[in-house]
């Protein structure tokens, strides 16, 4: 449920965030300061001016301020948001082939190498198998030779509720993330399953987090 709270990991630290409770609502959502190893990784991976970058987080304003600051170009979009949007109106509540094939050329059409990086946070554990496929093989597509993509995956086992986070990145380094809904993970993934995902990058890197998420980044 919204604004449900979550523990605070070895390593992170609690920051309060003032909001008015809504209905129904036992606390409002907090805020967790993380360390990411693969949020670095990622950033050294960037060209030093004038890149690109593609947020599947959704538009967060920190986040484009600090972008802007460094002269790079962001195109966002609140992906998960818009696969509740149309799996809710699907009569069977999932993707089939033609549904997730159309769903991608609504949201990721852009040129092939557009975007020298990719964020994509946790956003691809929650997706139904026919439309992961394509999603992957899209961003293989529009993120450019050497250019990489960071993505998180839950340890947990499958069925198990984990906290859904908003990503803002700190000017300092590292992450603070707001959980604003807890989803039930769809399946569980092994770096095994990961590597054969991303096998058409040149590159796959882990990074394990005391938080139990897995940080991915791929090196097209």
């Amino acid at each position: 449920m919204y604004g449900k709270d979550f523990e605070t990991p070895p390593g992170m630290s609690r920051i309060k965030v003032r909001r008015k409770t809504l209905p129904g609502e036992e606390t409002p959502p907090q805020t967790l300061r993380r360390e990411s190893n693969g949020l670095a990784r990622f950033m050294r991976q960037l060209p030093e001016a004038e890149g690109r970058i593609f947020d599947l987080g959704g538009l967060i304003d920190s986040n484009a301020r600090y972008w802007a600051e460094k002269g790079v170009r962001v195109h966002a979009v609140d992906l998960l948001r818009a696969f509740d949007d149309e799996r809710a109106r699907m009569p069977h509540k999932r993707f089939d082939d033609l549904a997730a094939q159309r769903f991608v050329d609504r949201h990721l059409s852009f040129p092939e190498g557009m975007f020298d990086g990719i964020l994509v946070w946790d956003v691809l554990h929650f997706l139904d198998g026919e439309l992961l496929q394509r999603m992957v093989s899209r961003l293989t597509a529009i993120v450019r030779p050497d250019g990489v993509v960071l993505c998180f995956f839950h340890s947990q086992p499958k069925g198990e509720k984990v906290p859904v986070c908003r990503y803002a990145i700190e000017p300092a380094g590292g992450l603070r993330a707001t959980a604003h809904c807890r989803r039930t993970l769809p399946t569980t993934f092994t770096n095994r399953n990961l590597e054969t995902m991303l096998q058409d990058f040149k590159l796959t890197q882990f990074f394990l987090s005391r938080d139990s998420l897995r940080e991915v980044i791929a090196v097209r």
